[in-house]
């Protein structure tokens, strides 16, 4: 979950942007499909934006729908702190030969 930030998170409408919604749902992702020590990249995401976000928080639920030996998919869902479902990413996983995090081998090395 995030507080959003006004200044920081909303466009000129005045609405979270769809980035905003976007990186909640990518880092989601992410904690949900590195959970298990399984090194994994995201493969494909598609993202669906289904209403305008109110209040404060913004909070995100990812569950693996399908985990196989090379390939997994999953479900992002997004509500805003009324309980409204405001967006939804799909993703597909490849696992990823296990790296060392804490030797800083990973992202980008």
């Amino acid at each position: 979950s995030m507080t959003l930030d006004p200044a920081r998170h909303c466009n000129a409408q005045g609405f979270v942007m769809g980035g905003v919604f976007m990186a909640l749902c990518d880092f989601a992702l992410a904690v949900c499909s590195n959970a298990n020590q399984v090194a994994c990249c995201s493969t494909n995401h598609a993202f669906e934006m289904m209403s305008r976000a109110k209040g404060q928080r913004l909070i995100a639920r990812a569950e693996c729908t399908k985990a196989g030996r090379t390939l997994s998919f999953y479900v992002v869902n997004l509500y805003d702190e009324l309980g409204t479902h405001v967006a939804r990413m799909t993703a597909t996983t490849m696992r990823t030969p296990q790296v060392d995090a804490a030797a800083g081998k990973g992202c980008g090395a």
